[in-house]
C-alpha cells in the first residue's frame, strides 16, 4: 500500500464510505477504535447496524443530494459491546457513475461533550434561580477599564430594564446619594489598596422614577490584585434593605441560594444559631475546622472553642443579643478535629428580624495561624537575641574595666584569663550580630552573591581548618577524604565557605567528646555534593520537617550551652539555593546526623 493509500488511516479521524444500498464499502482505523470491531467486520456489516436512528432510505438521504452536507449531533450508535455511542456525523453524498450514489461519513465520539454541556447547562439554571431567588445583585467592576458587568437581579433592584444598553458603572454613580457617595468611594479605595479585606457599605440611591429614595448595602471584595497588591477587579454584591422584612423573608426562602454563594466564599463563613448551633457552613470553614459538613451541623460553636477563648467570645455574644453591639471581631484559638490548634480571626454579626427579634448570627473567619505563629518566633526571636547577646555584653564589659594593655604580659594569671574571655565574647557576639545580619539580608533580598569555579575540596579543606580550635576545644577529631582532588563546582567562595562552616560547627556542638566529623565530596554527571557527617546526638524525628526554619533549634531548653539564634540552618539553605543547589538532612541515619549540600558543576 503506498503512503497516500494510507492517508484515511493516520489522519486520526474516523471515516466510514457507505453504498446508496447502506453497506459499508470502507472503514478506517479511526473508526475500528469508535466501535470496537475489526475492519474485516465492518465490510460484513450494514451502516443500519452501527447507527439505528439514521436510515438511508428515510428522511436523512432525501435531505442530501450530490454535493450538500449534513452534520447531525447527536446520532447514538452501537458500540460492539452493546453500549450506546454518542457521535458527532459529518455525511457527505458523492455521486458515482457506475455505483450510484455513496456517502463518505465523518464520525466524531462526542458522549464528552454532550456531558460537559448538560452541566454547564444545568449549573447556568441553578445560578440563575439562585440570584433570581435571593434578590441579590451581582457586579463586577474591572478597575483597569473601568467597565463594568452586573446580574439580572441588578437591573431589578436599580430599576434598569433588562435590555437597556447603558453604562451600568455610570448609572449607579449618578444615583448615589451625594452625602453617602464619598463615603462609598473611599470603602472601595481602603479595600483595593489592600488596607481592608472588603468595602462593606450602607448608601441611599434615587429611586428609577426619581420619586424617593432607597437604602441598599454593597458587600464587595478584591478578586484579583497585581503585584503591587492593588486590586485589578472587585466583586460583589448589592441588596436594597429598604424594607429589611422583605429582605429577611427572601432570605429564608432561599436557603439553598444562600448557601451556593457561601461555597464560593474564599474563607470560612457560617450561619449560627443563637443557641451556638451551626445551621449552614462553607467548605473553606470545614477545611479550616478539620470537620466534615455533617459532622459540623451536628455540634455547636462551643465545641470547636479553645476553653480558655469561650467565655470572652460567649461575652461578645451576649453583647449582640441585648443589643449593645451591632458586630464583632476577636482572634480565638479553635480547636480541629484532629486536635491540632488553630488560630481564627472571628467576625460575627446579628441578623434580625423586622420587629428586632434575632434570627441567627452570620460568622466569619480567617486562618491567622500563620500570622500568630510567625508572632510568636518573632517573641522568641528577641527573647533568645536578648539572652545571647546579654551575657557577651556584661563579660566583654567586665573584662574591659580590668584591661591595662601597656602591661599585659606583666598581669596576674586572673586578669589575662579575663582578657581571654573577652576575646572569646567578643567572637561569639560577632557571629550571632553576623547571623542576624545575614538572615535580615536574605528576608529582604539584599544578599549579593557571585558565583564562580571554585574547588569543593579546598573549600571544604580551608572549612576544617577554620573550626579546627572548636573541634579541639570540644575533642572532635575532622577528617576529609582524598583532600589533593581537584572538584570543580559553582558558586560563591566566601558563601561556600560560610555554608560549610556552619554545618562542621552544628556537627562538632552535637557531637559527644571524643566523636568524629568527617565531610564528603562526591560528584556525578551534573553536581557535586558536600556532605558533613558526625556521631552525635541526632536530629529528632519532630525536628527533621522544620530543621531549616528559622529559630529552630533542638531541644533549645536542654541545650542552651550550644548557644545561637537558630538562623544558621536558614540561613544556609536560602544561601545554597541562591547559588543554584539543594541542602537536606538524610532520614536514616543509625546514629549521628548527615547533612549534605549538592552545587551544579562547573563549566
Amino acid at each position: 500500500m503506498s503512503p497516500l493509500q494510507d492517508l484515511p488511516n493516520k489522519i486520526g479521524i474516523a471515516l466510514l464510505v457507505v453504498g446508496e444500498d447502506g453497506k459499508i464499502i470502507f472503514s478506517n482505523r479511526a473508526t475500528t477504535r469508535i466501535f470496537g470491531l475489526s475492519t474485516t467486520a465492518f465490510c460484513k456489516m450494514n451502516i443500519c447496524d452501527l447507527l439505528p436512528d439514521w436510515a438511508l432510505d428515510g428522511d436523512n438521504s432525501q435531505a442530501l443530494s450530490e454535493g450538500s452536507e449534513q452534520v447531525i449531533r447527536p446520532l447514538y450508535g452501537v458500540h460492539s459491546s452493546g453500549r450506546s455511542l454518542a457521535l458527532e456525523a459529518r455525511i457527505m453524498p458523492e455521486s458515482m457513475a457506475e455505483d450510484g450514489f455513496r456517502y463518505t461519513m465523518a464520525l466524531r465520539d462526542v458522549a464528552d461533550e454532550l456531558e460537559a454541556e448538560r452541566l454547564a447547562k444545568a449549573e447556568h439554571r441553578r445560578m440563575e434561580y439562585a440570584i433570581s431567588g435571593a434578590k441579590v445583585g451581582i457586579f463586577e467592576v474591572d478597575l483597569l477599564t473601568g467597565s463594568s458587568q452586573t446580574s439580572g437581579a441588578w437591573r431589578e433592584i436599580m430599576g434598569v430594564p433588562p435590555d437597556a444598553e447603558i453604562d451600568t458603572q455610570a448609572e449607579w454613580r449618578s444615583r448615589v446619594h451625594p452625602e453617602d457617595l464619598p463615603r462609598v468611594e473611599f470603602a472601595d479605595q481602603e479595600c483595593i489598596c489592600g488596607r481592608t479585606e472588603r468595602s462593606l457599605t450602607e448608601y441611599r440611591v434615587r429611586r428609577s422614577d426619581g420619586s424617593d429614595w432607597s437604602w441598599m448595602r454593597s458587600d464587595a471584595i478584591a478578586d484579583a490584585r497585581d503585584k503591587n497588591g492593588m486590586a485589578t477587579k472587585l466583586i460583589g454584591v448589592q441588596t436594597e434593605i429598604t424594607r429589611q422584612k422583605t429582605a429577611e423573608d427572601a432570605l429564608r426562602r432561599s436557603e439553598h441560594q444562600f448557601r451556593t454563594a457561601l461555597e464560593n466564599a474564599p474563607i470560612g463563613q457560617a450561619l449560627v444559631a443563637t443557641d451556638g448551633r451551626w445551621l449552614a457552613v462553607n467548605p473553606a470553614m470545614c477545611r479550616f475546622l478539620g470537620y466534615s459538613e455533617e459532622e459540623l451541623l451536628n455540634i455547636d460553636f462551643q465545641t470547636v472553642t479553645h476553653p480558655a477563648d469561650l467565655e470572652p467570645d460567649i461575652e461578645q455574644v451576649q453583647r449582640l443579643l441585648d443589643g449593645k453591639e451591632m458586630t464583632y471581631s476577636i482572634d480565638k484559638r479553635y480547636l480541629r478535629r484532629d486536635g491540632e490548634i488553630v488560630w481564627g480571626n472571628l467576625s460575627v454579626a446579628l441578623v434580625r428580624d423586622a420587629n428586632g427579634a434575632p434570627l441567627h448570627f452570620i460568622s466569619q473567619i480567617l486562618d491567622i495561624s500563620e500570622r500568630r505563629r510567625l508572632e510568636r518566633m518573632e517573641r522568641e526571636f528577641v527573647a533568645t537575641v536578648s539572652h545571647e547577646l546579654r551575657t557577651p555584653v556584661t563579660s566583654i564589659s567586665s573584662a574591659l574595666a580590668l584591661i591595662d594593655p601597656a602591661s599585659f604580659e606583666a598581669l596576674p594569671a586572673k586578669i589575662q584569663k579575663l582578657i581571654s574571655i573577652t576575646h572569646e565574647n567578643s567572637d561569639r557576639l560577632r557571629k550571632l550580630l553576623d547571623d542576624i545580619l545575614d538572615f535580615e539580608k536574605l528576608a529582604s533580598d539584599k544578599m549579593s552573591l557571585t558565583a564562580m569555579q571554585v574547588d569543593a575540596m579546598q573549600m571544604a579543606k580551608r572549612s576544617i581548618e577554620a573550626v579546627r580550635p572548636m573541634a579541639e576545644q570540644f575533642g572532635i577529631v575532622t577528617s576529609l577524604d582524598d583532600p589533593e582532588r581537584f572538584v570543580p563546582c559553582k558558586a560563591d567562595p566566601n558563601r561556600l565557605q560560610q555554608i560549610l562552616a556552619n554545618l562542621l560547627s552544628n556537627a562538632i556542638k552535637f557531637s559527644h567528646k571524643g566523636g568524629h566529623v568527617r565531610v564528603d565530596v562526591t560528584t556525578n554527571a551534573s553536581h557535586v555534593r558536600i556532605a558533613v557527617v558526625d556521631q552525635g546526638i541526632g536530629v529528632p524525628a519532630a525536628f527533621r520537617e522544620t530543621i531549616f526554619q528559622p529559630f529552630i533549634q533542638v531541644a533549645p531548653s536542654s541545650t542552651r550551652q550550644r548557644t545561637g539564634t537558630g538562623l544558621g540552618l536558614s540561613i544556609t539553605k536560602q544561601l545554597v539555593e541562591q547559588m543554584g543547589g539543594t541542602i537536606g538532612l538524610c532520614a536514616e541515619q543509625p546514629e549521628g546526623s548527615e547533612f549534605w549540600v549538592k552545587l551544579p558543576l562547573a563549566d
